[in-house]
């Protein structure tokens, strides 16, 4: 958990892709006028509906000398405590793309450097898992799809390889239907 992702090269071998794919890295960025320090600390806190868990996940800021893993992890452990909203599986991966999302918007050195991987794949790091509709989903998986897609929209479209773009949202799109049915059961 944490960590960048890896870039996957066309022989399969992996190498640890650039900080800005690490969703504990920290870079301020602001959120529906909320600043948050990381991905992670925007993700854990976005979990729960507004009052007094998300605004303590909300209040938190690194430490003076806190590296960015001790930061990330503190965030998560503060994500553990409390019921999540109830639709939370539905949107879990909306909001880690969207928070993703607004980083990457306000922050044109990190766009550099995630467009610097390339076509290459990318795959998150070991982390948690959860199942929607009968069907095993993890953050290695949707972390790695949510850099692709960002690299992606962020490409000049003269750059893109035709229908990329349009599959990785039909990946994005085909888990919001299935966990929005699953809500429903």
């Amino acid at each position: 958990m944490g960590g960048p992702c890896f870039v996957v090269d066309e022989s399969g071998k992996k190498r640890i892709g650039p900080a800005c794919t690490d969703n504990f890295q920290v870079r301020r960025f602001v959120v529906d006028g909320v600043e948050y320090y990381s991905c992670e600390h925007a993700y854990q806190a976005l979990k729960f509906i507004p009052g007094s868990r998300q605004d303590a996940v909300r209040c938190l800021r690194p430490y003076v000398g806190e590296n960015d893993s001790a930061f990330g992890m503190r965030c998560w452990s503060e994500g553990q405590r409390g019921s999540v909203r109830d639709d939370w599986d539905a949107i879990k991966v909306g909001v880690m793309f969207a928070v993703n999302e607004a980083k990457y918007m306000q922050h044109e050195d990190l766009q550099r450097e995630l467009i610097s991987t390339g076509q290459a794949k990318i795959v998150g790091g070991p982390s948690t898992s959860w199942t929607v509709d009968g069907k095993f989903h993890n953050w290695n998986c949707w972390n790695g799809l949510i850099q692709m897609r960002l690299r992606e929209q962020l490409r000049l479209e003269s750059d893109r390889v035709p229908g990329v773009l349009e599959s990785l949202i039909a990946d994005f799109d085909a888990y919001s239907a299935a966990a929005s049915r699953a809500s429903r059961l």
